[in-house]
């Protein structure tokens, strides 16, 4: 036995290589360690094919024998693990290898995914937290698709290898939704509702917002930069800081940091007696002052009830009342 050519079939498509033989009925042993396929031609006109990843033997004559080869096919495969072809020589008396196949890939003539379309997907029965969706583009250092079957789920932008976090979905964590990196901008082209609370880290501008329940500034403020308008018009400000109520809600009224103002009135009369207050119940507090310049009568409110107030007064002495509660 005697290696006599090695070469690598990729560089070139057709070459020669040279088999001294000293025995007759010797025999030639082509091992094509490559994704190639070749066709061999020999000096009195016989010809043979040499599959890729496959060892054949040819017979030989006395004497040096000069072998033509040529490029026949090529399997379209991924990064092969070598491509080379050995060419060893045998005497008619020695052991020669059998003809047969050289597994060197598993994966041979689809260089990518093959297509397809599926109606469902089902991934059951494993441990929790096993993938089922790994998706790694060839210019990033991570995946930008990743799920689980745990629920969970991230999603990357992939610019030029650089990065960015679009979305994620976090199984038993708290926020468990996560909308985009920092730095990423996010629009809503349709409505957006949010049954429960909506809490906002940080400087928010709001173009055009309708609340239909409650809207808290908690631990600090909030800022509206231009008119405001609520509640129907019944609300309003002039954009220079002048806020008007065009009614109060009895129920409600205007809370403070201490007590709350429900409704107030103005009202007059002259002289003593019980008079209407004007308010949806008994007032918190009540005056009467006398509405004549230069008085200096002393006047007296009191016995508060859902409807009326009682006044003292000089007799023919007109004056204002103001209640509220």
């Amino acid at each position: 036995m005697k290696l006599v050519a090695e070469f690598d079939p990729a560089t070139e498509q057709s070459d020669t290589f040279l088999v001294p033989q000293s025995a007759a009925c010797g025999w030639m042993v082509v091992w094509n360690e490559s994704n190639i396929s070749l066709d061999l031609s020999f000096p009195d006109g016989s010809t043979g094919y040499a599959p890729a990843w496959y060892r054949r033997k040819f017979p030989t004559r006395v004497g040096s024998v000069k072998v033509v080869w040529a490029e026949h096919a090529t399997l379209s495969s991924l990064a092969p693990p070598i491509s080379e072809i050995i060419v060893e020589s045998y005497s008619q008396n020695e052991y020669v290898p059998d003809d047969g196949p050289l597994v060197r890939q598993t994966n041979v003539g689809n260089p990518g995914g093959l297509p397809t379309n599926v109606t469902a997907l089902s991934n059951t029965g494993n441990a929790p937290g096993s993938n089922w969706l790994n998706v790694k583009p060839s210019d990033a250092t991570a995946n930008t698709f990743t799920a689980d079957n745990s629920g969970n789920l991230t999603v990357q932008s992939d610019d030029a290898g650089t990065l960015t976090t679009l979305l994620q979905l976090i199984a038993g964590a708290s926020p468990a939704v996560k909308l985009a990196a920092a730095s990423v901008l996010v629009e809503a082209l349709g409505a957006l509702q949010v049954d429960g609370a909506l809490t906002v880290d940080g400087v928010s501008n709001v173009q055009d917002m309708h609340v239909n329940g409650h809207l808290y500034g908690h631990g600090g403020y909030i800022y509206i930069g231009d008119k405001l308008n609520a509640d129907g018009g019944a609300i309003t400000s002039d954009g220079s800081g002048n806020v008007v109520l065009t009614q109060l809600s009895a129920s409600n009224g205007i809370n403070y940091n201490i007590g709350r103002i429900k409704e107030l009135n103005v009202f007059t009369g002259t002289g003593s007696g019980t008079f209407s207050h004007g308010l949806g119940g008994a007032p918190a507090f009540c005056v009467a002052i006398c509405n004549i310049g230069g008085s200096s009568q002393t006047m007296g409110v009191g016995n508060y009830t859902a409807t009326t107030v009682e006044v003292t007064a000089g007799a023919g002495l007109g004056w204002i009342g103001f209640a509220f509660r």
